[in-house]
């Protein structure tokens, strides 16, 4: 009898603690379900009254604190176009353990912002614990699902349009949106500026854009949340004297994915004028210094001049002398060396560098003094014009010719 009613009395109690969970789990459902609606609505008194003081948002990796959070929510809120938000919880599992309960589930979003709008699916697994008899979230962990790489790249190239389309039309405060609290830039001078330098240059650039056009456009996406685009951007307008300019720029913009969409946090621009021009002067300093390198090596005596001229001379090497007659490498080397040759001195003046793709031609006047058959030439003042042909082979300038003229007093 004892023994029937200690089941009697279980089945009672299991019976009372089953019903109490049930209306735990109720009470949890719908307080996920409102949460969505708070989001949605920017409702933050119902997030300051819910959140845990120790709460926690770990979103793809990132991680934020109530305080942070509430900022964020706050200036959605002051945002002139705030953002329209539609989420769908679907809870998957929902565990009650005394004081604390665990959620996990599937996240639906859909956000729109002007005609930009942007869709998901995240996986979320949500910590509360019951104080006071109400459940306070404790903590969150979000994780987007990786989706097609293809739809990214999509999502980021519109995402990029959409922004070179609110600088055409100057919208700082969409601008805002799409920049980073941790932005930088880089421009063409080096200089560097951070999102609210940016912003300001934005507002009180005298510039007025008639036309800003991209092209050569390509996005490469890192993992779920990372991207860097590359592309050129051609542009014309009036500065504030009403001079029409024009010119072109290469970027690149390096794009994170928060909150369910993507926000630059990284550019840098190069002006084309003036990477070209750098490239040409890096070149012309790489043709001086190979042709600086061969004159000093005519100066040098045997073997060190031909050891060197063997580096700076191409294979088909020809010479084409004052007598008209022309020689290959080999015939004039040897000829060099059997009559004696020693140059003491070699002077060079207006030198002029004309550079064609992977030819360069180099004129100049020259004046030489030393030993040639044991019989002494120069020193008089008289120059000869001199044309050296430079031709980059392997990423290398080697020269390919020397032409020599007549001398002239």
């Amino acid at each position: 009898m004892k023994k029937l009613i200690f089941i009697q009395i279980t089945i009672i109690v299991s019976a009372f603690a089953a019903i109490a969970q049930t209306a735990d789990e109720k009470t949890l459902l719908k307080f996920i379900a409102d949460y969505d609606r708070a989001y949605e609505t920017n409702d933050i008194r119902f997030v300051e009254r819910n959140l845990h003081e120790d709460y926690i948002l770990v979103l793809d990796g990132e991680r934020k604190n109530r305080a942070e959070l509430l900022a964020e929510i706050r200036q959605d809120i002051a945002a002139p176009q705030a953002r329209k938000r539609d989420l769908q919880s679907t809870n998957d599992s929902l565990r009650v353990v005394g004081e604390v309960a665990v959620a996990a589930g599937l996240i639906d979003w859909k956000e729109s912002e002007k005609n930009n709008t942007n869709a998901g699916q995240e996986r979320y697994t949500l910590i509360f614990e019951r104080r006071g008899g109400r459940w306070l979230l404790l903590s969150e962990h979000i994780s987007s699902i990786r989706r097609d790489r293809a739809a990214m790249e999509a999502e980021v190239t519109k995402a990029s349009s959409d922004y070179t389309e609110m600088i055409r039309r100057r919208d700082v405060a969409a601008i805002e949106r799409v920049l980073t609290d941790e932005y930088v830039s880089t421009n063409e001078a080096g200089q560097i500026r951070n999102k609210a330098q940016d912003l300001e240059r934005q507002k009180n650039n005298p510039y007025k854009i008639e036309s800003l056009a991209m092209s050569d456009q390509k996005v490469r996406v890192y993992g779920s949340n990372i991207a860097v685009e590359t592309g050129k951007v051609t542009f014309k307008g009036a500065d504030k004297n009403g001079k029409t300019t024009a010119g072109s720029e290469r970027y690149t913009s390096t794009w994170i994915r928060r909150d369910g969409r993507w926000q630059i946090i990284a550019d840098h621009i190069s002006s084309i004028a003036a990477t070209e021009s750098a490239a040409n002067a890096n070149e012309e300093a790489e043709i001086r210094r190979v042709l600086d390198e061969y004159l000093t090596a005519m100066q040098q005596p045997q073997p060190e001049r031909d050891r060197a001229r063997e580096l700076l001379l191409t294979g088909d090497y020809f010479y084409l002398g004052v007598d008209g007659l022309p020689a290959d490498k080999k015939f004039v080397m040897e000829r060099q060396r059997r009559n004696g040759l020693k140059l003491n001195s070699l002077k060079t003046a207006d030198v002029a560098i004309r550079r064609y793709g992977d030819t360069a031609i180099v004129t100049m006047r020259s004046a030489s003094a030393g030993v040639d058959k044991n019989q002494s030439f120069g020193g008089d003042g008289a120059t000869n014009g001199h044309a050296t042909i430079l031709i980059r082979q392997n990423g290398a300038w080697r020269i390919a010719a020397d032409v020599v003229g007549r001398e002239i007093k």
